[in-house]
């Protein structure tokens, strides 16, 4: 696994939050109102550059890689999603600007989204996921960051089943 300083706390968060605002801005942009409480859901496809600029924690490339795909999944993304780190200047080592290409399948709510050739609509549910921050580990941090976001997810037994088309 690649490099990441643990000193500290928030720009970890601040990454974890860019990402999951990319992430959810496509589904987001789709919906008009509250989400449902359930029902169904169609896979999007999404595409994305992400590149990051720490000042405290610095990741190599295959670092970022590897956050990012862990935060894209908790958050909902499926799992044959690709995450690819860009060109970077330090081979192995903390760079300055690492970034990743993603390639991802995210739901989203299946009313009003007009439907893709060959999408299969499955069953979701809206969920809380919680990413909270632990800089030291089994250790309380008050005032620690965290990011709480609502996510359409698969129902469990559709959770893995592939696009059609």
């Amino acid at each position: 696994m690649g490099y990441a300083n643990a000193g500290a706390a928030v720009p970890r968060m601040v990454a974890a939050g860019a990402v999951a605002v990319l992430l959810t801005v496509g589904v987001a942009a789709g919906e008009s109102g509250a989400p449902a409480a359930g029902g169904e859901a169609v896979w999007t496809p999404r595409e994305l550059l992400f590149i990051y600029h720490g000042f405290t924690t610095k990741y190599s490339c295959d670092g970022l890689r590897d956050k990012v795909r862990s935060i894209l999944l908790q958050l909902g993304a499926r799992e044959d999603l690709t995450v690819t780190e860009t060109p970077c200047a330090e081979l192995g080592r903390p760079d300055p600007f690492p970034g990743a290409r993603i390639k991802m399948n995210v739901l989203q709510p299946a009313a009003g989204t007009g439907g893709t050739a060959g999408t299969q609509a499955v069953p979701g549910h809206w969920t809380t996921v919680d990413l909270a921050s632990n800089c030291l580990p089994n250790q309380l941090q008050l005032g620690a960051t965290r990011l709480r976001a609502q996510v359409l997810v698969p129902d469990q037994k559709d959770a893995k089943r592939p696009q059609s088309g």
